[in-house]
């Protein structure tokens, strides 16, 4: 047995559709440089890229997201572009319930000081 296929024999086995994704026991490997060699492909731009271009993620099985971060980073941005209003307007909604809140906090404060 290689090298190679010891290092390959830590990975789970995955069904056919997921070849290309690594299972990750520990997310510190990845950003310390372990998994730097391994490859995956994006399903979104079909680029091949390292390991380190796929950020970390709870929800998946491997550990990582799908989408390479260049891929997530447009998706961000054309989505804020189509929904902008929407946002801002939320936006704005919380940063005044905020205001409000933090005034009530503290004139509470300041009437228990001045009793």
């Amino acid at each position: 047995m290689s090298p190679s296929d010891m290092q390959l024999s830590r990975f789970k086995s995955f069904n056919s559709w997921d070849t290309n994704f690594l299972h990750i026991n520990n997310l510190h490997e990845l950003h310390t440089g372990v998994y730097m060699t391994y490859m995956r492909i994006c399903p979104r731009c079909g680029q091949r890229h390292t390991a380190k271009m796929f950020k970390p993620s709870k929800r998946t099985k491997d550990g990582l997201t799908s989408w390479c971060s260049r891929c997530i980073r447009a998706y961000a941005k054309a989505y804020y572009q189509e929904h902008k209003d929407a946002l801002d307007a939320r936006r704005k909604r919380n940063r005044a319930i905020l205001r409000i809140s933090e005034c009530a906090q503290l004139r509470a404060r300041i009437k228990k000081e001045i009793t």
